[in-house]
């Protein structure tokens, strides 16, 4: 099975994180990639640039794509949970959360606006390295 990209691993992690518990995405990867029966190699595969994991890395981007709905809150740095959006969401839950699901949260909008203006705050999801994880918490 090839590894899914960011989009497709939002609802999947969300509904992993349903239960307002505190999680982190270390925690996380194992879980989810048990879901997608990944292959060690599949686990251990790298980015292009060599320079992190590329299952960990699109996990990552979900995270924080779901962190700038509103579906997610960061407790603390690198730790994470739903929020009530979230949850109410997850009550009944789409087929699937990708980009264009989270254009109807305004928070989202507000931060795809901000990254267009800027365009210094959004790092594309595939140029994304070990240190700009920890950095991003």
């Amino acid at each position: 099975m090839p590894i899914p990209d960011f989009q497709s691993l939002m609802l999947p992690l969300l509904e992993h994180v349903g239960d307002g518990a505190e999680y982190t995405i270390a925690g996380s990867r194992d879980i989810l990639a048990d879901k997608y029966n990944l292959s060690e190699e599949e686990r251990s595969q790298r980015l292009p640039s060599g320079a992190a994991n590329t299952f960990y890395n699109r996990l990552a981007w979900a995270k924080t794509y779901l962190e700038r709905a509103g579906l997610l809150i960061k407790v603390k740095r690198g730790v994470f949970k739903i929020s009530t959006t979230g949850i109410a969401l997850l009550r009944n839950p789409p087929e699937k959360i990708d980009i264009n699901y989270l254009q109807r949260f305004e928070a989202f909008n507000e931060f795809r606006k901000k990254t267009t203006e800027t365009n210094t705050d959004h790092i594309e999801p595939s140029l994304l390295t070990d240190t700009t994880l920890e950095l991003m918490g």
